[in-house]
C-alpha cells in the first residue's frame, strides 16, 4: 500500500535567482509489515533509482537520515507529515508536492 508520493529537489538560491535542481520522486509503501523506500531521479516513472543516501544531511556526518518509523497509533497523514517535515529540515532536499490520487466524481 503506498503511505507517500513525494517529488522533491535540491532548491539552491544562485546571484539571487532560486533554482531546482536535482528532482526526484521519493515514494513510500508499506510492505510485508514495513516501510519500504524507492527514490529515482526525475518526476516521471521511469527515471534512474537512487539510494536514500543520496538525500544527505544537512548537520551531521551520517549519509542516511533519520526516516520517521511508525506505530500503530500513528495515522498515516502523521506519518506523511513527518515524512515532508524529515526531508525540508533534516536533508539537501526539499519537498515541492505531494501527489494524490486521482479520484472521481460517481
Amino acid at each position: 500500500m503506498k503511505i507517500a508520493h513525494l517529488h522533491i529537489a535540491r532548491v539552491l538560491t544562485l546571484n539571487g535567482k532560486e533554482e531546482t535542481r536535482d528532482k526526484s520522486t521519493l515514494v513510500a509503501r508499506v510492505k510485508n509489515g514495513y516501510i519500504n523506500y524507492t527514490m529515482w531521479g526525475g518526476w516521471t516513472s521511469d527515471g534512474t533509482l537512487f539510494s536514500l543516501a543520496n538525500l544527505g544531511t544537512r548537520n551531521s556526518r551520517e549519509w542516511n537520515p533519520p526516516l520517521p518509523v511508525t506505530t500503530k497509533e500513528k495515522t498515516k497523514e502523521a506519518f506523511v507529515k513527518e515524512l515532508i517535515n524529515t526531508i525540508n529540515e533534516e536533508t539537501f532536499y526539499t519537498v515541492l508536492h505531494e501527489v494524490k490520487p486521482v479520484a472521481f466524481a460517481g
